[in-house]
């Protein structure tokens, strides 16, 4: 999520490998969506060898 966000923000930031993104103000429309749809995806298990983000 960001402020002050262009509109081709959105499509480097997906092409650099986000999962989604939005950008402020934060409508309910906008992000309720994304989050149902990525609560149904598998966790992801870090090991002690992989960096957290």
């Amino acid at each position: 999520m960001t402020a002050h966000a262009m509109k081709s923000d959105g499509k480097r930031r997906l092409d650099a490998g986000m999962d989604e993104y939005i950008s402020k103000p934060v409508r309910a429309v906008d992000l309720l969506p994304l989050v149902g749809e990525n609560s149904r995806r598998p966790a992801v298990k870090l090991s002690a060898e992989t960096p957290a983000a």
